[in-house]
Parts: C-alpha cells; structure tokens; sequence
C-alpha cells in the first residue's frame, strides 16, 4: 500500500488524496485522553508570567487563598479549601482589581476557551465548582484572560488524615495541613532550589531567507562564480513559501516559554503577520564579521550566532522548516543544570574512503576528523533536523580552539567541502566537557517536502498524532524524476500548515 501510494506521489490524484485525508482527520482519535489540567500543559514565557503576578497579588489579598508552585515554566494555580470555598468566592465576586471568570470543565478547555465572567454564584455554581464540573479563574479587569493573563482556581478536599488534598499534580506536596501549617509548608517549598525548573531564558532564533527578492539574487550572482558547488548554491536552498510565518506560529502555540524570537536575515524583513511584534529581526552584518559577508552559507551564519547582540546564554537554533505538533517544555532541550540535550538519528555518514562523496558528506567528515583529532567524544551518526540546544559560551570556546577551520568555513561564501558544521562540532565539545549529553526519544518525524514519494509519509499525519517535531525538508539532491513540481509542494504546505493549527 505504501509503495503504490508513493508512486501517487505528484501526479493529479495526489490532491484529492490530501483533501480526503484532511476531512477524515478531525473524526480519527490522535492522542490519548489528556486527563492533566490544562495549565499544566501549557507552558507562559518569563515576561508572561510576570505580567501575572499583580492579578495574583491581588488575589491573594482575600483570606483563604493560596497558589500551588508548578514549575517555572507552567502557570501556578490559585487554591482554596473546599470547606471555604463559598465564603471565598463570595468575597471574590464583584471585586474592583479582577474578575472571575468560568467555564465548562473539559479535556479541552484551554487558555483560549470561551471564558464568561461571574455575576452572580448561586449555591448550584458553587456545588459544580467543588466537584470540578466548572473550572473558575481569575483575570485583570475587564480583560477575559486574553493573552493568557488568566490563573485558574484549584479546590483542594479534605481526606481522612485531616488535611486537604491536592487535586492534581504540582511541583510541592500532596496534602497540607489546613490553617498556619499550610502557609509554614508552602513557604519552605518556595525556598527550595528545585531540580525540575529551568531558572534561566531560552531563546529561539531562526535563520531565514527570501530567495526570490530580486536584490537579494542579484547579490547572489556576482558572488556565485564557478567556485560555488551546486549543494551549496542550489535555489531550492533559498526558496520562501511562508515556512517562517508556520513554524513561528507552531512555536507560538506549543512553546510559549521561549524568551525571545530572533530572524536573521541579509537585508530582507519576513511577512509575520500578527507575530511581526513578537520577533527581533536582525541582519547579518549586525553580528556577522565585516569581512565574511555578504555570505550565502548557512555554516557561516550558524557559526556567528553566539555574537548576536543580547542573545541568551541557551537557545534554540532552527530553520524554517521545523515545525511542533506538541505542547513541549524547556527540559526537552536543556536540563536544570543548562547542559544542552541532544538527539541523534540512526543516519550515517559513508567512510572516509568511499568514493564520489557529496559536499554535505564531506563537511559532516570534516566534523567528525576534527573532533576525533581534539580528543572529543564524536559519532558518525547524524543529529536530528529539528532544533539544535546551543550555549554562546560553548559556541565562543569553539573560536578559541578551532579558529582557523572555523574562519575557513566562514571565508567560503557557500557551502564548501572545506566546511565543518559547527552545531556537530559545539555538540561534541559540549558532550565532552559536560556540558551537553545524548538525549532521550522525542517524537520527531522527517519528511522530504519536495519528493514525490513523501505522499504516504504526508497523508500519515493526517490519521496519527503530530509528531512533537515535524522537519518539512526540500532537499537540493532530489534530481527532476524525483522532484515534486512547485505547485505540488505548496499544496503540501498549506495542508500542512493547516492540520498544525487545528490538530492538537
């Protein structure tokens, strides 16, 4: 079957198949019943979470509450006991710093379910409350909770031993003693240096180009020459379908912790739609050493990006074409103690020896030469292409020990078989001192945008659950047999770029 459907793959039943896959999706059962609050899927950056902490002063102004530490990433819940959940409430209601808002609780409901304010609490809305049909929360005034300013309300039962009982999970303890031993317990707990937090920013930058912007191209050709391989000049390597617009939209919604988004680009400012004053677009020439550019080689820009002015210590490097199908956490990619978690896959680079190596080969032979010889832990095996856990720190000791390859790489203005590529060597080195280890699975599927025999690779995305990392790659090596037209990859795109949005 899977054979016969990728012999499908860019012909006229192509886009037929995608549209039946497509209305088949929402009725197909993707995931596992989600039985965790949603607040405890969903992770607020720092500067989100700052902007709750006057809605939760405030709150905690009335007797009876108190907030549940969570992780540093995820939203803390405010609590209270059920024996005084109705004197609470009724001091809550109608109060002139926050509102109180509810709805219907479900495995569904999110930040961004319809929330509608209390007026009024009638004994029925309170009893629905404390057996946790609806779910209460409080939001500045006069706001709805829109941009996730919104900190939900836990109802803590007494059980046999006498105390009250946590609902869920949170990062503390399970039951506390009612009255002065509840505030003596969850005062000890906030000292705690806790092993699950990540206490420091991450950032995530991406590097983007528009390949058909005539000035950009035009660039392109005087310094193209006959030097240039045709891996590392390939158009497909510059072409813009909006990718950019996607993938910050997916990292948007399944990682909201991220510090900061960066864009580097070389003269050009990407379309972002609503997200255009979330990102910091910089240019090459303002992190990039004068005398590598203009550069159209990815390594050389990769291999500079510790020098972006402001950046954080950790982040996230990534192309265009990496996509989350997941809501993920910060400890996927760093752990508490900042080292970097790395992933590799089963795919090998061919022997030093063999014969007609490509240029990617043999930048990746480079790598592992170079580590080998400095007394690194290498392997030979790819890492995944999804994002890569950086460290400035490591990125700069890199230029202190390897100064001449990495000046090198960065004189070729394109891919060159002279490169190595810094996110393996900055693995290596990080593994070697510590600072870095191999991590553990992480659903992540790798698919060929460009290739014609993708299709069932495709059409499988609409009837499993999302990957958390998805790669939509368009590969220079495909020859024209292979190749997908234009319009067949677009279509691929926006199927795509739509399953993200309304699958979760």
């Amino acid at each position: 079957m899977k054979n016969q459907l990728a012999k499908l793959g860019g012909t006229a039943l192509e886009g037929p198949l995608l549209k039946f896959a497509a209305a088949i999706s929402p009725f197909i059962k993707h995931s596992p019943t989600e039985d965790r609050q949603f607040w405890l899927r969903e992770g607020l950056s720092t500067q989100m979470q700052q902007r709750l902490e006057p809605l939760r002063a405030n709150v905690l102004e009335i007797p009876g509450y108190f907030s549940v530490p969570t992780n540093n990433w995820l939203v803390s819940p405010i609590a209270v006991a059920e024996s005084d959940l109705n004197n609470v409430l009724a001091r809550s209601l109608g109060n002139p710093k926050f509102d109180l808002v509810c709805a219907v609780s479900s495995i569904e409901l999110s930040f961004e379910s319809d929330w509608s304010k209390v007026t009024e609490l009638a004994g029925s809305t309170v009893a629905k409350v404390a057996n946790r049909e609806l779910q209460l929360a409080f939001v500045p005034k006069g706001t709805m909770g829109t941009d996730r300013r919104l900190i939900p309300l836990e109802i803590w039962k007494s059980n046999p031993q006498g105390n009250i009982a946590s609902p869920a999970w949170n990062n503390v303890f399970s039951e506390l003693a009612p009255g002065a031993g509840l505030g003596k317990d969850l005062d000890r707990a906030s000292s705690f240096g806790n092993i699950f937090d990540i206490d420091f920013a991450v950032d995530a930058v991406y590097l983007w180009v528009d390949g058909s912007d005539p000035v950009w191209q035009a660039k392109k050709q005087q310094h193209e020459g006959a030097s240039a391989s045709s891996h590392g000049s390939a158009a497909s390597r510059f072409i813009s379908r909006n990718e950019l617009y996607f993938s910050i939209r997916s990292l948007h919604e399944h990682a909201r912790w991220v510090n900061k988004i960066w864009v580097v680009t070389d003269g050009q400012t990407p379309d972002l739609g609503e997200f255009a004053d979330q990102v910091t677009v910089i240019d090459h020439k303002d992190f990039i050493p004068a005398e590598y550019l203009p550069t159209f080689n990815s390594h050389t820009i990769t291999a500079n990006l510790h020098r972006i002015p402001g950046l954080s210590e950790h982040f996230l490097y990534l192309n265009d074409d990496i996509f989350f199908g997941r809501n993920l956490h910060p400890g996927i990619w760093f752990d508490t103690l900042g080292r970097s978690v790395i992933r590799y896959t089963k795919t090998l680079i061919p022997g030093f020896d063999a014969k007609k190596l490509s240029t990617i080969h043999q930048i990746r032979q480079n790598t592992v030469a170079l580590g080998h010889a400095s007394g690194y832990k290498t392997s030979t095996r790819s890492i995944q292409h999804g994002p890569h856990p950086l460290q400035k720190s490591v990125m700069s000791e890199l230029w202190q020990k390897h100064q001449d390859e990495l000046q090198r790489t960065c004189a070729s203005r394109f891919r060159s078989e002279t490169d190595v590529v810094p996110e393996w060597l900055h693995n290596f080195l990080a593994i070697t001192t510590a600072r870095g280890f191999v991590g553990g699975k992480l659903t992540y599927r790798y698919v060929v945008l460009n290739a014609k025999a993708s299709l069932p690779k495709i059409l499988g995305l609409f009837i499993r659950r999302l990957p958390s990392v998805l790669c939509l790659n368009d590969v220079s090596e495909l020859n024209d047999k292979e190749r997908a037209s234009e319009q067949v990859v677009e279509r691929r795109l926006h199927a795509l770029a739509k399953l993200l949005q309304t699958k979760k």
